[in-house]
């Protein structure tokens, strides 16, 4: 059997047996270093069913007036357990964007440990570059959502 086959099949599967769920919250910031783009980052994970993980990281917040400007999303599923690393641009097209006041990014793995780094920029800048880390985990799909002003 074709391993992609496999993959989008599983990921089907996989997707309807533990669809992503949207947690409430309200982000909290860590206000003793506010001038490091990493100090506004929350994380929230939560063991839904059979070893599978949803990890949420969001950072910053909303603002009235803000808007939704982009989405990303992507999916990766191995047969043995590794470490993946996604690397996240907005803009995509290396210009400067908007202001940005809030990012959430959802992962669903089959681990317990993750994390994001922002590289460069952050909230209230025009522009960012983040990785999205997952260790040890089968299953990789994440959805980010960003906010402008």
């Amino acid at each position: 059997m074709d391993v992609r086959m496999f993959s989008v099949f599983t990921l089907f599967f996989l997707a309807e047996a533990f669809p992503l769920k949207y947690p409430s919250f309200q982000p909290q910031y860590n206000q003793t270093n506010s001038n490091h783009a990493n100090s506004f980052l929350k994380t929230d994970v939560k063991d839904v069913k059979d070893g599978m993980f949803i990890l949420t990281y969001t950072i910053g917040n909303r603002l009235e007036g803000d808007h939704l400007e982009a989405k990303k999303s992507g999916a990766i599923f191995q047969s043995t357990p590794q470490d993946y690393t996604q690397t996240l641009y907005y803009p995509e097209n290396n210009n400067y964007g908007r202001q940005i006041t809030y990012i959430e990014i959802i992962v669903q793995q089959t681990g317990p440990r993750g994390e994001i780094r922002v590289i460069k920029g952050g909230i209230g800048k025009p522009y960012i570059v983040l990785t999205v880390k997952s260790q040890n985990t089968l299953l990789f799909i994440y959805n980010a959502t960003l906010y402008t002003f």
